[in-house]
Formats: structure tokens, sequence, C-alpha cells
């Protein structure tokens, strides 16, 4: 609330003299003029220093003050922006059987292209197949994804994909990313005949339970390789153990024996 305006001081009027007569004398005559003349050079002094004989010239202050910009201040909004596709590799539909990969059947499993598909089956229980792709040897820097769907046998099982598989050197070696359908997964180190578990065993939700299909994903970026699920991460570990290799995919039993799992549209990408 604004404050009141004050009023005015104002200085009390004097009273007014007594009258005289205008002949009762000559030098009052004189001294009056005078006077008169006096206290009208006076009163025009006075008009003018008020401005009322000679108007003052308004002058326009001189106002500083920041102008508004003529636009709104930029604004950075940080986003995640589409990224450029990277180079794809390699792709594999399982419908030529001449593709690559390798492929061999046994009493204790099978590894064969089948109906468009490629398949593993284990008969042994405590047992893993795999198979790889014989189109990579120094393979670095990449994402592989493949769909993989359990078509036969017990719930609890593994099954997946081999990144940086070991070809050259004679002695197998890979990492490990097996998911099972009863919503577990995992991610393993091997090392010929020594397998070290870099990921323990875990529920994830992100993996679709039973019969269902589930897309899987490994990126293998230096020693750092991130593991998802349907889009979703599940797992990341950092490793230099093996730096290079071929890809492969898995399967494999636990108590019980008779796991088959099918997989199918794998792509292979280029990370740098």
């Amino acid at each position: 609330m604004s404050q009141p305006t004050p009023a005015a001081s104002q200085a009390p009027k004097p009273a007014e003299p007594a009258k005289k007569s205008f002949w009762s004398t000559v030098p009052g005559l004189l001294t009056a003029v005078g006077g008169f003349i006096a206290g009208l050079a006076a009163l025009l002094n006075a008009l003018h220093a008020m401005g009322i004989v000679t108007p003052r010239p308004t002058a326009t202050p001189s106002l500083t003050a920041t102008a508004r910009p003529a636009s709104a201040p930029t604004v950075t909004i940080l986003a995640t922006s589409q990224p450029t596709a990277n180079p794809l590799l390699f792709s594999d539909d399982f419908g030529d059987p001449n593709s690559g990969w390798y492929v061999d059947t046994n009493p204790e499993s099978e590894r064969l292209y089948k109906d468009g598909e490629f398949r593993i089956g284990v008969y042994k229980a405590s047992f893993d197949s795999w198979s790889w792709s014989n189109h990579f040897s120094d393979l670095a820097d990449f994402a592989v994804e493949v769909d993989a769907r359990r078509v036969d046998g017990p719930m609890k099982n593994d099954y997946g994909i081999l990144a940086r598989f070991q070809t050259a050197s004679g002695v197998d070696g890979f990492y490990m990313f097996g998911v099972s359908s009863d919503g577990h997964c995992w991610v393993q180190l091997n090392q010929g005949d020594t397998w070290k578990e870099l990921v323990a065993w875990k529920p994830a939700d992100a993996v679709r339970q039973g019969s269902a299909v589930n897309h899987l994903r490994v990126e293998c970026d230096g020693p750092r390789m991130s593991f998802l699920v349907n889009s979703r991460l599940v797992a990341e570990v950092e490793d230099s153990t093996w730096t290079s290799g071929d890809i492969g995919l898995v399967a494999g039993t636990f108590d019980e024996a008779g796991v088959v799992v099918h997989f199918d549209n794998l792509r292979v990408w280029k990370l740098r």
C-alpha cells in the first residue's frame, strides 16, 4: 500500500498595513514610487525565477536503462539424439545351411541348421554346447544380437551368445552371456577348462519365460561389455582377458537334459 501524500506547509498570511492619504506629503510620494519600482523589480525577478514570466524550458531527463533483449535468451535442452547407424558387418537368418556356422551331431548334443533357424540341442545333464560363425578371428569392438527361444526341454536351462571366441589359439576361450527359460541371466569367462563367473546367476525381469522369444544383445567396447535382453540392460562388466575373436551361440543344461534352443535373425554391428 502506498503512503499518503503529506499536506503542503503554509505560512500564516501577514496582516494588511493601515492606509495613508496620497497627498499627505510629497516626500512620501517619492518614497512610495521608489519603493514601488524596487518592489516591482523584485517581483519580476521572483516571477522569472519561478518560471512564471519566462517559462523554464522543460528538459527531458537523461535516463540510463537496460534495454530488454529483442528475443528470449537461448535455452539449451540436453536430449539424446538418434545415433548414426554403425556399419553392419554380418547378418544371418540361417536360411542358408552353408552360411558358415560350425555344425556337429553326436549323442551329447546337436548343432545344425533347422527350418530356417540354427538349432542347438543338449542331451546330457550339466553340459553346454556351442557353435561359432567362422567369419571372424579378430573382431574387437562390436555389437551382436540374436533372437532365441526354447523349443523343448526343461525350463531350467541356459542359452545365449558367445563373444570374442578364440579360434586361432586352438584353445577355447570366450565370454558367455546366457539367459534361462525361467527368467535368469549370467555372464561367464571361459579360458579352456577354467570358468570364471563375472556376473552371478540372478533373476532378470527382462527375460521372457517359457518358450517366448528373447532378443539378446552383447556390446563389446574395449574392456567394457554390456549385456541386454529385449533392449533392457541386465549386466555390465569390465575384463580384458580376451580383446578380440569370433562370435558364437550356446545352449546348456543343469540337472535335467534335453533342452533344445533355436536362434534366428543374427546381426553384427561395428562399434568403431
